[in-house]
């Protein structure tokens, strides 16, 4: 499937490719013909002197070109022009006069130019010898750098450096030792130097030359060989060119004791996934092996770190002593690394609701080893590049009023026109017209561009970045389960057991949250969830480092047997309930905003737990004396203090500012706009004046609403504000009196910008019909504000509060309620 969305979207990249570039010669070739046929009606040339001056003197700078043979030369240029210039500019707007101009330029010149060949070479320094200044300088005695290469080879390094083959060529064959020789300070070859600037050319032609014996010479600073430079800069081919002339090569070690496939992990470089590749597969398993021993593990775990999962999960498959060996000890730096990386994995992805959705649909074929990271999107560099023109449609910021000339013949000057200079003329503005016509299908080009194709490579770019991370994903589950697998393959239950009751890979896992990790190692090793490690049984950690996902999981797996699971204490007396009544970790409380919403999520907890477990478990204590309520209080009396002191703060503002609306809205209702009837004699006496208008009756309702839900709101703030502030007070009365407040406050709020504008056209309308559109576009203003700083918290109280019941599926129930509940359901 991504395959061929991949083909398609190339197909029809190449397809806008050469629309565009045809476009652009079509363009160009109208606005060369014009213009010439524009300098033939303006200089007055008739078509016999044209044909008799078909060599005819052209030129841009009288000075430096005297003559000109090629009839070619004669397609003048139009940005000289005015007229050209003017045309262009009245077409196209700045922006896209830029864009095209420079897309334009570097396609045509790709195009239509001949290759340029090799250049001159000259030397653009000047090196002076001295003992006491060993410097490379510029001609005009300027200090550039300091000098890196030995005496003697200058002319080599330079070459190398530049990646010029003839100049390094001439100078090995006059000196063919120099390719054995040491070059720079830093005792390097010219291999060493060639393959750190990367030139596959020049590095083919150096090894084709060099003896098998000398590219296995490693610095005397670093202990480097060329492939390691290779391994490091991420050149693949040239790896692959030394490799092929010294096999040896890849089991070479640098200072470090580091071999190539070590160095291009440890680097991060475009080409390094293509290196690591060829490297891992011509580095020999072969004494003294890089992948065996605590090198062998150091090398599987910088695979991982650098993101070569399916790599990583190669080496332990081929080699699974790195996981465990004979004597049964098991390395657990790999699980370590594993553990803690919970990003990658599915449940670490930080993805948003519209990237869920498209993850979910996104298929993937983890059965491909190699080749995911390597994929290029050739075709997306033609979307990404706005529509070009030629330079020629551009316009001129010359000299107007003394233009340079262009154009020099016999006739030059003449004042008689030609014969068939209306012919010309009509032709010109023929030409003209079909020009405009190509650039409004070019605006219409990029019309589409920005508005349709941008989209659509925004989505393409997403769909391959989901496509990334979802093969990522996979990969690392399923290393995860081929490492646990080798441990169920070479280890029975009592030696899994001792492991685990050893190690502390379980407990980072629950930490950081690899849900996928705990899930393998479930599957593969159910019976893990009756025994603790490292003091604690899996419940226990999940519960103490608050990660739901994870307690489901075990509670699942229990099955039947969850009752006796909840029940079990550890050696010190301490039940489930107690690791719920434990301060939560920093990194769980942070995601959580507010001290408020913090307290609350840790009383959801207690009560959570609380539920799973039997009555007379609820009050047990432990080695201590203390019971799970008594560990929360004295854990979270900050936490408390914080939340008592968040709610009153806001309380407090926010009923001041209730009480503030209340008061307008009191006041509103006697002073009504228009005022009232004030004719003793009439029926109607202190009525008001605009009582039979619709929009007066809006304004009352708003007011009335307005008065009574700031009224409300300033009772609901004053209910929290007196609260006793207990510790069950923040799981439902201070959050609900809390959320009623603010909404009545929002309401409040809304009333009164309703009743203002309604009575601000009441008064207005009569003489200014068009107000009502000003008066409703500043009334939006304290509305978007509201909605963009105030709603997201109000609704992340309501989700907490009212919609996020934890472990409702694992409460608890007795004997003779799940008698009760069977007699039900029979009935």
């Amino acid at each position: 499937m991504a395959a061929t969305a991949e083909l398609v979207g190339n197909d029809r990249d190449s397809h806008q490719e050469i629309m565009a570039l045809s476009l652009q010669k079509l363009v160009e070739s109208l606005g060369r013909v014009e213009a010439l046929l524009k300098v033939l009606v303006e200089s007055q040339v008739n078509a016999s002197q044209f044909v008799k001056n078909t060599g005819v003197v052209i030129s841009i700078d009288e000075e430096k070109h005297k003559t000109a043979t090629n009839p070619s030369s004669l397609l003048i240029n139009p940005l000289h022009h005015p007229d050209l210039a003017s045309t262009s500019s009245t077409l196209l707007t700045p922006e896209e006069d830029t864009i095209i101009t420079t897309a334009t330029t570097d396609n045509l010149s790709a195009i239509m130019e001949k290759p340029s060949t090799v250049n001159d070479n000259k030397d653009i320094t000047q090196v002076i010898h001295n003992d006491h200044n060993d410097q490379i300088e510029k001609s005009d005695g300027e200090q550039v750098t300091t000098k890196v290469y030995l005496d003697g080879y200058q002319e080599l390094y330079c070459a190398a450096i530049k990646s010029d083959w003839k100049v390094a060529k001439i100078f090995l064959e006059k000196n063919p030792e120099a390719i054995t020789k040491v070059i720079t300070s830093d005792s390097q070859t010219v291999l060493h130097v060639a393959v750190i600037e990367g030139n596959l050319m020049f590095i083919e032609e150096i090894v084709s030359i060099m003896p098998p014996e000398i590219l296995e010479y490693r610095t005397r600073t670093s202990g480097y060989t060329a492939l390691h430079y290779a391994a490091m800069y991420g050149f693949a081919k040239a790896a692959e060119v030394m490799v092929c002339k010294t096999p040896n090569l890849p089991q070479i070690v640098n200072g470090l004791g580091r071999v190539p496939l070590d160095s291009a992990l440890t680097s991060v470089t475009a080409g390094q996934r293509e290196t690591v590749e060829y490297l891992y597969s011509v580095t020999r398993h072969e004494h003294p092996s890089p992948f065996s021993g605590s090198q062998g593990e150091s090398l599987l775990c910088r695979t991982i770190d650098a993101g070569f999962y399916d790599i990583a999960s190669s080496i332990v498959q081929r080699f699974p002593e790195l996981i465990i060996d004979q004597t049964k000890k098991v390395q657990t730096k790999a699980m370590d690394y594993m553990a803690e990386r919970q990003f990658m994995f599915p449940s670490g992805a930080q993805l948003t609701f519209w990237q869920r959705c498209i993850y979910s649909l996104v298929e993937v074929d983890i059965n491909i080893t190699y080749g995911l990271d390597t994929r290029t999107n050739k075709s997306s560099s033609s979307l990404s590049s706005e529509v070009s023109l030629p330079q020629s449609l551009k316009g001129t910021n010359g000299d107007e009023e003394n233009p340079v000339e262009r154009f020099y013949g016999p006739c030059r000057g003449g004042k008689n026109p030609p014969e068939n200079s209306d012919s010309l003329e009509i032709v010109v503005k023929c030409l003209s017209a079909a020009r405009i016509m190509v650039l409004l299908i070019i605006k219409l080009y990029v019309f589409l561009r920005r508005f349709i194709w941008s989209p659509v490579t925004i989505i393409k770019e997403l769909y391959k970045q989901l496509y990334d991370d979802k093969v990522k994903h996979k990969q690392a589950e399923a290393l995860v389960h081929i490492i646990f697998t080798t441990l169920k393959e070479r280890m029975n239950k009592v030696e899994i057991i001792d492991f685990f009751r050893q190690s502390n890979v379980m407990k980072l896992a629950i930490r950081h949250g690899s849900v996928e990790f705990v899930e393998v190692c479930i599957q593969l090793f159910p019976f893990l969830i009756w025994y603790e490690m490292g003091g604690q049984s899996m419940i226990q950690m999940a519960i103490a480092e608050r990660n739901e996902t994870i307690l489901y999981l075990i509670c699942k797996e229990s099955g039947k047997e969850k009752l006796d699971l909840v029940t079990r204490d550890d050696g010190k007396g301490n039940t489930i309930l107690h690791y719920a009544a434990k301060l939560a970790p920093a990194a769980h409380r942070n995601s959580i905003p507010g001290a408020y919403l913090q307290m609350q999520r840790e009383m959801q907890w207690l009560k959570g737990v609380e539920n799973m477990i039997s009555e007379k478990n609820k009050f047990k204590k432990n080695e201590n004396g203390d019971t799970a309520h008594d560990i929360f209080t004295k854990e979270h009396k900050d936490l408390k203090e914080s939340g008592e002191k968040w709610f009153k703060d806001t309380s407090g503002s926010c009923m001041l500012v209730a009480a503030l609306i209340a008061t307008v809205a009191f006041a509103s209702s006697f002073t009504v706009p228009g005022g009232y009837i004030s004719d003793s004699k009439s029926s109607k006496n202190g009525i008001p004046v605009f009582l039979g208008k619709n929009l007066f009756m809006v304004f009352a309702v708003a007011d009335a609403f307005a008065l009574f839900s700031s009224l409300t709101s300033v009772l609901m703030f004053l209910a929290v504000y007196t609260s006793r502030y207990t510790e069950f007070d923040f799981l439902e009365s201070l959050p609900q009196k809390l959320i009623l407040g603010l909404a009545t406050l929002y309401i409040s709020m809304a009333s009164v910008l309703i009743a203002f504008s309604a009575s601000l056209f009441i008064v207005l309308g009569e003489i200014f019909t068009w107000a009502l559109i000003p008066i409703v576009g500043f009334s939006c203003v304290p509305v978007i504000l509201i909605a963009r700083l105030k709603l997201p918290l109000f609704f992340d109280m309501i989700r907490c509060t009212y919609w996020r019941s934890i472990l409702r599926e694992h409460t608890y129930i007795s004997s003779l309620q799940l008698n009760a509940k069977k007699l039900r359901q029979k009935t």
